[in-house]
């Protein structure tokens, strides 16, 4: 049951987080990117293959640059395109 719960949890925080985007930036190239970083925390991992799992699912969400979750902080830090 708690599986069910991580990967929804995940999500909610993280859409939650994009409001609360601790830092805004501007990459180089054609398509100027606007690049935000957040960082939030996480609840409900019960192993280092959690934040795994959930750092390859949020890298795969469209405008997301990059992704880590630290099991240990119970953190995750996201970088995306906020256009």
């Amino acid at each position: 049951m708690k599986r069910n719960l991580f990967v929804p949890t995940l999500a909610v925080l993280f859409l939650a987080g994009i409001g609360m985007a601790t830092e805004k930036k501007q990459s180089g190239g054609e398509a100027k990117l606007q690049l935000t970083q957040c960082a939030m925390k996480v609840s409900g991992m019960t192993c280092g293959g959690c934040a795994r799992s959930a750092e390859a699912r949020l890298a795969k969400i469209p405008g997301v640059k990059s992704a880590k979750v630290e099991f240990d902080s119970a953190e995750a830090k996201v970088e995306f395109d906020s256009k």
